[in-house]
C-alpha cells in the first residue's frame, strides 16, 4: 500500500486521517455510498466530519480479533454485557462498549489493485482501492469518488484520547458521558 497521492481526491490526504477516532461507519440508506463519521483535532481540521466514499461496490470488513490462530479473546468477549458501560473491566475479555476506534495506521491507497482495475472496467469509470486499518478492524473497499463534510466543531474524544493522557477507563468514561 502507498500513501494516498495519485487519485483525484487530494482532500482525503489533507484532512490528516491518521490517529483519528472513528465514531460510526456504514452504508448510506440507498446502499451505494459508504461513510465514516470521524473526529479530528488537528490545527487545520478540527471537529466532526463525514467522509463519504461514493459508488462503493466492493467492501470487506474483518475484526482483528477474528484470528483463527488465537481465538481465545474473541470467545471470552462474546457476552452482551461487554457492549455496555457496566461491562468494562471484565477480566481477560474485550470491552466492546468504547463506541469508537482509532484509525491507526489509518487510510492507505493501493494504486495497483486488481479489484479496482476490474471495477473500473465494469463501470467504465475510474475506481480506487482504499484500506482502512484501525486498532480493532480492517476495511478494504473499492469506490469512485470521495467527499467530506464538516459536521460540527465538537471533538471531545480526540481531546480525551490525545490531549488528556490517562488510562483507558478515563477515555471510555469521557466518551460515554458525551454520548
Amino acid at each position: 500500500m502507498k500513501e494516498i497521492k495519485d487519485i483525484p481526491i487530494a482532500s482525503l490526504k489533507r484532512i490528516g486521517l491518521f490517529d483519528i477516532p472513528i465514531l460510526h461507519h456504514g452504508f448510506e440508506d440507498h446502499k451505494r455510498d459508504y461513510f465514516f463519521i470521524v473526529e479530528s483535532g488537528t490545527k487545520e481540521h478540527t471537529g466532526r466530519f463525514k467522509l463519504l466514499f461514493t459508488h462503493c461496490f466492493d467492501l470487506t470488513y474483518r475484526h482483528k480479533f477474528a484470528d483463527p490462530a488465537s481465538p481465545d479473546l474473541l470467545r471470552r468477549s462474546w457476552d452482551d454485557s461487554l457492549t455496555k458501560p457496566e461491562g468494562i473491566g471484565k477480566e481477560n475479555a474485550y470491552w466492546w462498549g468504547q463506541g469508537f476506534t482509532i484509525a491507526y495506521p489509518g487510510f492507505s491507497y493501493d494504486p495497483d489493485s486488481a479489484k479496482a482495475k476490474e471495477m473500473t472496467e465494469i463501470c467504465q469509470r475510474p475506481m480506487y482501492a482504499i484500506k482502512l486499518e484501525t486498532e480493532h478492524y480492517e476495511i478494504n473497499f473499492i469506490f469512485h469518488d470521495f467527499r467530506f463534510e464538516h459536521l460540527s466543531n465538537d471533538h471531545p474524544i480526540s481531546d480525551g484520547v490525545f490531549i488528556k493522557p490517562g488510562p483507558n477507563v478515563f477515555i471510555h468514561k469521557l466518551f460515554n458521558k458525551n454520548r
